[in-house]
């Protein structure tokens, strides 16, 4: 999926749960290879910073935005301080809309 789409992917490592960024490596517009990356997640961002990374990675703030608001009838951005930064960046958006769901 990566390599395929061009797009950094951040997930939650198989075996022992630590969090990875998977770079694509990209020359002439064809993939060449995948550089994996051990990172560790800031979970104290401003609101005003946690929802620029959400629209910045893979436009996950709009999807959670219209996922919660297909069964509420509106969304509370303060709420995404409630959940960590990973889970909001790796957890599917229809598990995700849960914790806004009355």
């Amino acid at each position: 999926m990566v390599a395929v789409e061009h797009t950094v992917l951040v997930a939650k490592g198989r075996n022992d749960g630590r969090t990875v960024v998977i770079v694509p490596e990209i020359k002439d517009g064809e993939p060449t290879g995948l550089s994996l990356l051990h990172v560790r997640l800031n979970d104290n961002l401003s609101l005003a910073a946690l929802r620029s990374v959400l629209q910045g990675y893979r436009n996950r703030y709009a999807a959670i935005k219209h996922a919660v608001t297909e069964t509420e009838p509106v969304f509370r951005d303060d709420l995404l301080t409630d959940v960590s930064v990973l889970d909001l960046m790796t957890e599917p958006v229809n598990l995700l809309a849960e914790h806004w769901r009355s």
